[in-house]
């Protein structure tokens, strides 16, 4: 670990570590063998000995990309959706059994009208959970045989008020030369909890991380914070009354596979913002 004005400590075991450190932001550069170099900023109070954690992703190969989404206190539940390939019908409704994907429109319907919503190939927290309750059958990351990407969503956080941990989402195979007409990645974030307190996703201060390996080495190609990139859409007005009032999804980036570019999600009329996000469809 080292400090902008060239102060240096070595974590122990549990990735603690001492610095003495001036009041107000400081940089801190963290480094390991194994994993990727993460250059942040933290608030350092007078009187308090601890900082926000500092976490870091693992090396990525050729082809892989990791998605990190991390937020403040507020709310407490948010999560990661990631769409990964928009499948055969029967990858959807696998994902659609298993994961929750395009089980409803919340603009249309409550519940049960999957015949109108979306579906695809989508990775998040529901899909985790049946790996570890079914593991017979969905235990291992998953492959999109349209788009020959794989993913698993490697941590999940239910309560950022008790864990103080990002979500990780992991993607294998994004190869530009064997992902045909199916090249769009697309994620976004969905406040799950609580609810029907209306749209605290806005006060989250959530940000996402994004990074690959491209040419085999492993770096950090996009940061995303909420109020200042991506697009919000509310669901308060079309879903009163319903299961979802309150609820609000955020729709951070696209990644083309056939060029590695990631662009921010601007249009609620484009692709980036007709997945399945938080099982409600949003137009």
């Amino acid at each position: 670990m080292t400090s902008a004005d060239g102060k240096t400590a070595t974590t122990k075991e549990d990735g603690k570590f001492c610095l003495k450190l001036p009041a107000g932001e400081v940089t801190l550069t963290a480094e390991k063998k194994g994993y990727v170099t993460e250059k942040v900023v933290r608030k350092v109070v007078e009187s308090e000995s601890t900082i926000n954690d500092i976490e870091m992703s693992t090396v990525l190969e050729q082809g892989q990309w990791r998605i990190v989404m991390a937020w403040e206190k507020k709310p407490w539940d948010l999560d990661s959706w990631t769409m990964f390939g928009k499948g055969t019908t029967a990858e959807q409704n696998f994902f659609y059994y298993y994961a929750g994907a395009g089980g409803w429109d919340a603009e249309q319907c409550d519940r049960n009208c999957a015949s109108q919503a979306p579906k695809g190939c989508v990775m998040n927290w529901i899909y985790k959970k049946n790996a570890v309750a079914k593991p017979t059958k969905v235990q291992e990351p998953k492959t999109c045989s349209t788009s020959s990407v794989t993913a698993f969503m490697d941590q999940d956080n239910k309560n950022i008020t008790i864990h103080q941990y990002a979500e990780t989402t992991t993607l294998s195979g994004v190869d530009g030369t064997k992902c045909g007409d199916d090249c769009n990645i697309h994620f976004c974030v969905y406040q799950y909890a609580p609810r029907p307190t209306p749209n605290q996703i806005r006060e989250s201060g959530a940000t996402v991380e994004v990074y690959n390996g491209d040419g085999g080495k492993s770096k950090k190609v996009g940061h995303f914070t909420m109020g200042k990139d991506g697009i919000v859409k509310d669901l308060n007005d079309k879903a009163e009354g319903t299961s979802v009032a309150g609820a609000s999804q955020w729709f951070v980036f696209s990644i083309d596979a056939k060029t590695n570019e990631v662009t921010t999600c601007t249009d609620l009329t484009s692709d980036c913002a007709k997945m399945p996000c938080g099982q409600h469809y949003s137009r």
